[in-house]
């Protein structure tokens, strides 16, 4: 059986014609969008702001949910951090880079992440 010494890759790529159909269809909104915003500007203003402020609560809500979990492992050490993970489908070589600088940006947003 001949085997291939080049490995595949992770993920499929696409295929070149689904990148022209996705950026087409990409500037075929973003010609309707500049048509409906000189046609009826006061709803296009009412829609970005309602999307802005969807964004905003959707950004507090993330943002007091990371708080929470930070709360919850108050004083967890690398120890406790590591054996959260199943250490057979994940290195703990790889845990650990993850938690140094993990801690050292958490740490002004949440102090409560030791």
């Amino acid at each position: 059986m001949y085997t291939s010494s080049v490995c595949s890759p992770a993920r499929p790529v696409p295929h070149i014609w689904q990148r022209v159909a996705f950026w087409s269809f990409i500037a075929i909104l973003a010609c309707a969008l500049g048509t409906i915003s000189v046609a009826h500007p006061a709803a296009t203003a009412l829609t970005v702001t309602a999307l802005v402020s969807c964004g905003a609560w959707s950004k507090n809500r993330e943002k007091n949910r990371l708080q929470a979990l930070a709360a919850a492992r108050n004083g967890e050490s690398i120890c406790g951090f590591t054996r959260s993970f199943d250490l057979r489908s994940t290195d703990p070589l790889v845990v650990r880079a993850v938690y140094a600088p993990l801690q050292s940006e958490a740490a002004p947003q949440a102090t409560a992440f030791h």
